[in-house]
């Protein structure tokens, strides 16, 4: 018989996934109730599904992702009603007594009235998904898929998520037990772990390994983009997914996670074995920089004196799917213009450079 998680106390890793979950969805709410706007075709409609929600909190009273979705869900409870939009929650779990311990946790936290509405369900998740999935067409979505293993995020779903729009979806997975029985029936009958792990893959980038599988799967010239975030909890190494076919949506969830792992952007641990003191500087500042910057600084160099990157819509895209945010850009992008191998601005590179894009030239190239 599995655990039951939420009979324990939260480990230190599922404390960090619920805060990181906590920073995107206010992030996610603030797009559509501070910045509504029906003329951009915004949807009007909200709705935040917790598919595995549990009772709410620990048995130590730890908030649980149902508690930490109201609360954010509360903060903006005026702008909810300036704006006008319809919003509300679905938190299902397959054990009822759970569902019903978490709808008297709300209710005693005030969160059963106000200007949204709340669905509790206790059923299995390919269940209650079939039956919503229809009505997530047209509006904005928030999906949590916080699954206990594997095997609910199939190639099969990922195809699902991806014709939604305005649909931001994090889901967590057991990275390093995918990893460790890659080659058992029981894992390949959810993924196709062979082709995940082509090799044997350094412990600590499982979860990179199985993020880079399902980015095959996105069709060639489609927009869509998939974020990993690591956690190590002694031996065992868990991931969060982060799915998003919207580029604001990825910056919203990056600034969260560069909040949370100011090396990497990343992980809890020191996924590359950096070396790195936040607290002291070294003698030399090339030695504070993290393995995975310098990485994607050489490369996005290159990008960059190839001509591959020719606009500064080009230039933010590319930083997001590499997992860094426009800041990160800067430093390699101006001191190819002191250089005198590029020119153009990227003064305010941000969401807004997909519409206002402007170009960037080559002046001489390199050798």
């Amino acid at each position: 018989m599995a655990r039951d998680l939420h009979k324990k106390p939260f480990r230190e890793h599922t404390i960090s996934k619920l805060e990181l979950f906590f920073d995107h969805a206010k992030a996610w709410l603030s797009v559509f109730a501070r910045s509504h706007d029906a003329k951009k075709k915004m949807p009007g409609r909200l709705r935040i599904y917790d598919f595995f929600c549990g009772p709410g909190r620990d048995e130590h009273g730890q908030e649980g992702s149902p508690l930490l979705v109201m609360r954010a869900v509360n903060e903006f409870r005026e702008d909810i009603q300036r704006s006008g939009l319809d919003v509300g929650a679905l938190f299902n779990d397959v054990d009822k007594t759970k569902v019903d311990e978490l709808r008297e946790t709300l209710d005693k936290e005030g969160y059963s009235s106000g200007p949204w509405q709340l669905d509790f369900r206790h059923e299995n998740f390919e269940q209650v998904f079939a039956e919503t999935y229809p009505s997530m067409r047209g509006q904005g979505n928030l999906i949590l898929l916080d699954q206990h293993g594997i095997k609910f995020f199939t190639p099969e779903l990922f195809q699902k998520l991806r014709e939604l729009s305005w649909t931001d979806t994090l889901i967590f997975m057991s990275s390093s037990y995918a990893y460790r029985f890659r080659e058992t029936p029981e894992i390949q009958q959810y993924l196709d772990a062979q082709k995940i792990f082509l090799e044997q893959s350094h412990y600590y980038y499982v979860h990179r390994a199985i993020t880079q599988y399902f980015r095959t799967l996105i069709p060639t010239g489609r927009e869509y983009y998939l974020i990993p975030y690591s956690f190590k909890s002694g031996a065992n190494i868990y991931g969060l997914i982060f799915a998003c076919g919207n580029a604001l949506g990825v910056e919203k969830f990056l600034q969260a996670a560069w909040k949370h792992d100011k090396l990497t952007g990343e992980a809890n641990y020191l996924i590359d074995s950096d070396r790195i003191d936040l607290k002291q500087a070294s003698l030399f500042s090339e030695m504070d920089k993290p393995k995975k910057i310098q990485i994607f600084e050489r490369a996005l160099e290159r990008e960059l004196l190839d001509g591959k990157l020719s606009t500064t819509s080009d230039l933010y895209r590319y930083a997001l799917r590499e997992g860094f945010l426009p800041k990160h850009v800067r430093p390699v992008f101006e001191r190819l213009c002191k250089e005198g191998y590029l020119d153009g601005d990227i003064t305010g590179l941000s969401y807004k450079s997909i519409k206002n894009s402007r170009p960037i030239q080559r002046t001489r190239k390199s050798t």
